[in-house]
């Protein structure tokens, strides 16, 4: 080549994927083997879990109707997947027919709310998700420190809950474009807490009663050293709209009680931990000094009038379980990535040694969440009788009442009074001061639902009226006239109420309930007036605690005294309790005949020879009508079960809608009821008896029975509002 030729230059001809794609499979040549290889394969991965859906499913509903029986009430259960439910989310032909205009055909179209209820129960449901799902996290927990959608792993084995740290990171909660995404987001919500609770102070005002506001701290909060590592140690972290909050509330006249500062002095003091490692709840050394604190504010701030604070007693007791942040992670039941935390309860025994109870006649009434249901809710798994309505009774020496439910700090509880109030239950009565308490997080992620109370009983004038002075007259000998008490028997089978009156006399004046040993078992009805007037009140047949009483006879009082404050003569009834439902025993004759026993008090007839009893002694079982009050009906409506692990609770109660009401042994008030059931047990769903339209047989308990047993889990309750005034019980499917 000369030194003047210009070399050629040889570019490279690139193509297109397209045209490689076309290339390699237009030129590849596949075995008969390989072929049919891939194609099962293929058809493995497109059918495998489908088919092993339906064979699993199919087995296990084929072990449902073994198990059923038709006197159960529940339809028979049928062999077809959960996935062909589907259908079910259509109008049926008869609603399709009565649907009237567009508007009325708009509303047969499954809402998103239902649709997503049956994609996660699917995806809850799945061999998929039940088979692998607990492997793989813990893969990823064990090697990679990964969590999931609920869970943060930090520093040394602890674990936090995701929304609490989000309630740091994110936006002030009060910033109105934050206030706007929230309210108008994907489910709408009322999004403003200052709104809800200045609603609420205004409402407890008007009874003359104080509102205590008390924000609790999250977890991040006092140990951000366990999350992002031994330089967050010492950090205030807070939500930026927190001291706004606070202010505006206390402008306003409500009580802020905010524990954050005491219990990062007490981290400053001592080196022990005030959260639980694997839980998003705070220790039982926390929790008493943060009671004993708030007990002196009371005091303080709420003129609540000391007490001796050696009425009750504590007793250690050590207990033993995996925190809920745990559980939400999912993984294997015999994992060794999180061990079990052991911490010392203190737990709280009455003046009389025996378990602390909430006193419905106390002047303090607690609204919380789980912050005051740990170490109480036996179904928590922290142990009983040392929660935090424990430690504050104990902390101001009486006795108090509370209102406790898992979740939804920030209009459960409200919510729940509102409801037993409308029910008739005061819980407000003789109260003086409500604290209530809830999550931080709320104030950013929750519903602050306005939630209107009934009214206030109304309020008697008492001012002093100015008159000459007359001539003094002698004074009677009781100033109560006729104690009226209608009826003079209360069936507890047929949830009556007996109608107590008594006219009396100006001055105060008030009833109670007393056993056969003169115990108060109930206060009711207590006003005072500057004229003569009528006390009125009911009693349902419950006492204090809301619980029936024993069968038997019990006295009506009615009790007071005069303008001067001398007593005035009380005046009594008595009221006998029985209970319809439950019947008499047969009488047991022994075999070969003889005459049956004549009933106390009930001559024979003369001249009428006794009929002999049959030649046996064998006692008819007892038919299921005569174990209670048994409602057959037709579900109108349900609250929806949260999705397992989407909550840091195993466990919730929901709400039905019963309708359409059968009733033997006993009676109902009203054409609709509300049926508290299980939907969630041990992070699994069990709530697939209970579907809309369905017909059902339940045994049925009065709510305010259960209600101490029950009443703390969470609770998910029906939409309507109407339903706050329905009568309640705790259903059981019967058999």
């Amino acid at each position: 080549m000369s030194e003047t030729e210009t070399p050629k230059v040889t570019r490279r001809q690139h193509i297109t994927r397209e045209e490689e794609a076309d290339r390699c499979l237009n030129h590849t040549v596949y075995s008969k083997g390989s072929q049919a290889l891939t194609i099962l394969l293929f058809l493995l991965v497109v059918f495998g879990v489908p088919v092993a859906q339906h064979i699993v499913e199919i087995r296990q509903n084929m072990a449902k109707q073994a198990e059923w029986s038709p006197s159960s009430g529940a339809p028979k259960p049928g062999l077809a997947p959960q996935i062909y439910d589907v259908f079910g989310l259509l109008p049926t032909g008869d609603q399709v027919k009565q649907a009237k205009g567009f508007w009325g055909y708009w509303d047969l179209i499954p809402s998103v709310e239902r649709i997503s209820a049956f994609e996660t129960s699917l995806k809850e449901n799945s061999v998929l998700t039940t088979s692998l799902l607990s492997p793989t996290q813990l893969v990823m927990t064990r090697w990679l420190g990964a969590g999931n959608e609920k869970a943060y792993v930090g520093k040394e084995g602890w674990l936090f809950y995701r929304p609490d740290v989000e309630y740091l990171t994110t936006p002030g909660f009060l910033d109105p474009s934050r206030l706007k995404d929230r309210e108008h987001g994907a489910t709408a919500i009322q999004p403003d807490p200052v709104k809800a609770i200045l609603d609420f102070k205004e409402q407890l005002a008007a009874r003359g009663i104080q509102l205590v506001v008390m924000p609790m701290c999250t977890k991040p909060m006092i140990h951000p050293e366990m999350l992002a590592g031994p330089a967050a140690d010492g950090a205030i972290l807070q939500n930026g709209s927190f001291e706004k909050f606070q202010q505006t509330l206390e402008a306003t006249g409500v009580h802020v009680y905010d524990p954050t500062p005491g219990m990062l002095q007490m981290k400053a003091d001592s080196p022990d931990k005030l959260y639980l490692e694997t839980d998003t709840h705070w220790t039982p050394e926390a929790m008493h000094k943060v009671a004993i604190d708030l007990g002196e504010f009371l005091e303080k701030k709420c003129g609540l009038s000391p007490a001796p604070k050696d009425a009750y007693a504590m007793h250690s007791h050590p207990v033993t379980n995996l925190g809920d942040i745990a559980e939400m992670l999912k993984l294997p039941k015999n994992q060794k990535v999180f061990p079990k935390q052991t911490v010392i309860t203190q737990k709280i025994a009455a003046p009389d040694g025996s378990p602390w109870k909430a006193d419905r006649t106390g002047e303090v009434l607690l609204l919380g969440d789980s912050f005051s249901n740990i170490y109480s809710l036996d179904g928590m798994g922290w142990g009983t009788s040392a929660g935090f309505a424990e430690h504050l009774s104990y902390a101001i020496g009486r006795g108090i009442d509370k209102i406790v439910i898992n979740a939804g700090g920030s209009f459960a509880s409200r919510r729940d009074l509102a409801s037993q109030l409308a029910r008739g239950v005061d819980r407000l009565a003789n109260k003086k001061i409500v604290v209530y308490e809830f999550s931080m997080r709320d104030l950013a992620q929750g519903d602050w639902k306005m939630i209107k109370l009934p009214p206030a009983p109304p309020k008697v004038d008492t001012a002093p009226i100015v008159k000459p002075t007359p001539i003094q007259p002698a004074k009677p000998v009781t100033a109560f006239k006729t104690l009226s008490v209608v009826p003079q028997t209360l069936d507890l089978g047929k949830h009556d109420k007996v109608q107590i009156s008594v006219p009396a006399p100006a001055g105060s004046g008030s009833i109670s309930i007393e056993d056969q040993s003169g115990k108060v078992i109930r206060r009711l009805a207590g006003t005072s007036a500057v004229i003569d007037y009528t006390l009125k009140d009911s009693w349902d047949g419950t006492d204090v605690h809301g619980k029936p009483v024993p069968i038997g006879t019990y006295t009506v009082k009615a009790e007071g005294s005069r303008p001067d404050k001398s007593a005035l003569d009380p005046v009594t009834q008595t009221v006998t309790v029985v209970n319809g439902a439950q019947k008499p025993p047969t009488p047991v004759v022994p075999s070969g005949g003889g005459t049956k026993p004549a009933q106390p008090g009930i001559k024979p007839t003369p001249g009428i020879k006794p009929t002999g009893p049959p030649a046996t002694n064998t006692v008819k079982p007892t038919n299921p009508v005569e174990q209670g009050l048994i409602v057959t009906g037709r579900i109108a409506s349900r609250a929806s079960t949260p999705k397992p692990g989407s909550v840091p609770y195993k466990d919730c109660l929901i709400a039905l809608q019963l309708t359409d009401l059968k009733v033997t042994g006993g009676t109902v008030k009203g054409q609709n009821i509300v049926v508290y059931v299980w939907g969630m047990k041990d992070n699994q769903l069990v709530d697939g008896a209970y579907t809309v339209d369905q017909t059902i047989r339940f045994k049925l308990t009065p709510w305010a029975s259960v209600d101490s047993k029950y009443g703390g889990y969470n609770r998910q309750e029906l939409a309507s509002d109407d339903a706050m005034s329905w009568e309640a019980y705790w259903g059981e499917i019967n058999k």
